[in-house]
Order: C-alpha cells, then sequence, then structure tokens
C-alpha cells in the first residue's frame, strides 16, 4: 500500500538531484515547496505529497525552498524531532517556519538575478508578497512555473482517483445550498466583489452540502470553486459524470470543470472591470495575477465562506454534540480496558489503536476516523503526530512500545 510514508522512505539524494535537473531546464536558481497543494489544504492526496518526496519529511505542514546547493526544510514547532528522524542531515537543513521563516532565509541567501519558482495555483498571496518583498530588495525575480516541476521527475507518482461525492439533504446540513449561497453573495455584493475563488475543501463541501473520500481522514471531495456575484458557479475536481450531472441539476445549478480547467476558466471569466476576491492565506496567488492581468482588481481578504461556515446551525450544533458525547464514552471504555489489560497481557502502541477503533465501530452512524489514533508510549511520545508502524503482513500487528501500568494510571486519573 502507497501512503505518505511510503513515498518518504523512498527518499535519495537522487531525488534531489533529479528535480535540480528540472530546475535547471525551467532556468530557476530556487524552487518554493509548500506542504500544502492547490487547495492551500493541510491534507493533500499522495500525489500532492511534494514536500515528503523532495525531502523525506511527512509533517502535516511545512515548506522547502530547494536551490542548486541548498535544501532547506521549514517546521513549525511540533516537528522537529520528527523531521530530525525523518531527514538526510547531509542534504537537508532544518529551520524554524515561523522563528527563522523563508523569507528571511532568501533575505540571507539570494543573490541578484534569482529566477525563484513557484506554482501560481499553490502559494498564497500572503506568502507570495512575503517572499516578493525580498526577492525586490536583492534585485530577485519571482517567477510562476508554466507547469509542475514534479510531472517530469516524480515518475511513479500515484494516481488521483475520481471523487466520490456524498449528496447531503437540508435536512441533514440544516440549510440549502440556494439559502447559503445567499449569504455568501450578500457579502460580496456588500464587497463589490464580481468573483469569489474558495479553495479550501472544507468551505467548497459546506456550501454544496457534499461530503467524499478523497483523503484519508478527512471526509471531503477536492474541489475549487468560482463563484460569480449572478448566475454562475463553477467547480473543478475529478468528479464522475454521474455525480457532475447531479450537480448541474442542482438549484442553482453547479456547473463542473476537470481539475486542470480552472486557469483556463479564471482567465476567460474575470473581465477588466471586475473585482475578484481571493482569501491571503488560503487561496491562490493566480488569482490576483490573472485581475490584474485584465487590468481588474484583486480584493485580498479572508473568504466570507469560512466565517459563514463557523456559525454553525441549530443542526450542525445538534450532530457536533452528539458525536461528542458518542466519542467521549469511547474513550472511557477504552481507559477502562486498557486499565485492566496492561496488567494481564502485551499491550502495544498498535493494540490500542485498533481497540478504540474496534469501540468506534460500535457507534450508531459511526463512518472513520478524523486522525489515526496517536497512540504512543516512552520515547514515542513526544512526537506530536506520532503514528505507530507496522509491518504491513496484517492491519494491526503487534509491534510498537508496550505501555506501562503506571502510565495507564497516570491517565485514568482523569476519569471521572
Amino acid at each position: 500500500m502507497t501512503d505518505v510514508k511510503t513515498i518518504a522512505a523512498g527518499w535519495a539524494p537522487s531525488r534531489v538531484s533529479t528535480l535540480r535537473d528540472v530546475m535547471s531546464a525551467m532556468q530557476l536558481d530556487a524552487l518554493v515547496i509548500p506542504r500544502w497543494d492547490e487547495h492551500q489544504f493541510e491534507y493533500v492526496s499522495l500525489a500532492n505529497e511534494r514536500l515528503a518526496w523532495a525531502t523525506g519529511f511527512t509533517g502535516s505542514w511545512g515548506l522547502s525552498i530547494v536551490t542548486h546547493d541548498d535544501v532547506i526544510l521549514f517546521i513549525d514547532g511540533r516537528y522537529p524531532e520528527q523531521a530530525a528522524r525523518e531527514t538526510n542531515s547531509d542534504w537537508v537543513t532544518l529551520q524554524h517556519l515561523y522563528e527563522e521563516p523563508p523569507e528571511n532565509w532568501l533575505s540571507q541567501h539570494a543573490q541578484a538575478g534569482w529566477r525563484v519558482g513557484f506554482d501560481s495555483e499553490v502559494v498564497t498571496p500572503d506568502l507570495y508578497d512575503r517572499l516578493h518583498a525580498v526577492c525586490e530588495k536583492k534585485a530577485a525575480v519571482m517567477q510562476p512555473t508554466s507547469a509542475d516541476p514534479f510531472d517530469q521527475c516524480w515518475l511513479d507518482r500515484p494516481e488521483t482517483p475520481p471523487s466520490e461525492v456524498i449528496q447531503m439533504s437540508a435536512e441533514w446540513a440544516g440549510e440549502s445550498i440556494a439559502e447559503k449561497l445567499a449569504r455568501v453573495r450578500e457579502q460580496m455584493r456588500e464587497a463589490e466583489a464580481a468573483w469569489l475563488i474558495e479553495t479550501q475543501p472544507d468551505n467548497v463541501n459546506w456550501l454544496l452540502n457534499i461530503r467524499g473520500q478523497d483523503l484519508p481522514y478527512c471526509p471531503v471531495a477536492r474541489a475549487r470553486l468560482l463563484i460569480g456575484l449572478e448566475g454562475e458557479i463553477h467547480l473543478f475536481g475529478d468528479l464522475t459524470n454521474s455525480d457532475a450531472q447531479i450537480l448541474s441539476r442542482s438549484e442553482p445549478p453547479i456547473r463542473c470543470h476537470s481539475r486542470n480547467e480552472f486557469l483556463n476558466t479564471l482567465e476567460h471569466a474575470v473581465q477588466s472591470a471586475d473585482r475578484l476576491w481571493v482569501d491571503a492565506t488560503q487561496g491562490p496567488q493566480c488569482g490576483r495575477q490573472v485581475a490584474e492581468a485584465v487590468g481588474g482588481e484583486a480584493l485580498i481578504q479572508r473568504s466570507p465562506i469560512t466565517d459563514l461556515k463557523a456559525r454553525k446551525n441549530d443542526t450542525e450544533l445538534t450532530a457536533l454534540r452528539s458525536a461528542c458525547l458518542s466519542d467521549s464514552a469511547v474513550w472511557v471504555r477504552l481507559l477502562h480496558w486498557l486499565e485492566s489489560a496492561v496488567h494481564s497481557e502485551t499491550v502495544t502502541e498498535l493494540a490500542v489503536e485498533e481497540r478504540i477503533h474496534r469501540f468506534r465501530t460500535e457507534v450508531e452512524d459511526y463512518t472513520a476516523p478524523s486522525f489515526r489514533t496517536i497512540s504512543a508510549a516512552d520515547g514515542n511520545a513526544s512526537l506530536a503526530h506520532y503514528s505507530a508502524p507496522w509491518d504491513g503482513r496484517t492491519r494491526w500487528p503487534n509491534l510498537g512500545h508496550r505501555y506501562r501500568s503506571d502510565d495507564v494510571s497516570y491517565w485514568s486519573s482523569w476519569l471521572p
């Protein structure tokens, strides 16, 4: 089974060498590689695990700058130990994403005439502005790549299967698509925005009352939206024909496109008098570029959908409370079992993960976990996002550190 750990485990210096060959062909002196993809989202498909492929690091957030001499990996405070374990220090240098941010590194190392490559559908306006300001001072330029460099060097890149869209009724969501869209367009009208780009899958899925299974532990269909103030709503993703037809017949109708048609559709939609709304930290820099190229204007501001989604209606609140109560009961069952089991059997990290999964599947309406259970003991307990390893022969092999009875006594002391 291919997963991010498998992709990272195959890291070798040859990957950096081949990436640098592609950079040379593109006439780039540096390449910016964020952890996120065109959705500016913490979770990505296996095909977009570019950071893991290039550096060996599998954490959920980070960024790298690759030059012909250096590979700098910027990570936050959760990942120093994990990054040190997963990367080769002879090839990869670690820096703190916020205390020693990428713009600081560029300020110290960029040279006059450098071309710093970036994917304009991936890099956000906020990140672009910070890097661009430094490049201007250093007489360097930020250069959008005309294609994904990894298409040319990641030869066994995983395929991305089509999305499987799950339609949710207004009864489950508490509000119809039309009602949600009317509230979004009200804010667009107040901001005098003719178009809104929405790339965050959780926002897209909330607005359209859909869910999906595109990503492990994240029940969303990976899709982007271009919303017109009047009439037009364009969705871009890997949808099946049947799902696209259903959305096209919804109220209001959604025009569905393939994922790679986003930029072309945007360029044809935005006119010289238009204002295009792009989220500063969760939207694509290409939106601003397109608007300015045609003589329009980019409104770089937090997406209105983010705040609308955050204010839950009564139906959503009821579901949240029910889920929290159900899972709290599961945790009590788990700790009760664990306190007894450590005295009578060998208990591994994976055994605990398997047990809580079993308890959860017994809950009515349970679908899937939101992330792999962080079941960690001994030295592994210091890793913020640790995942117990398995050997590939069985789903829950007898691997991992044992829990000690004093660990369990400490945990169970917090039970009511």
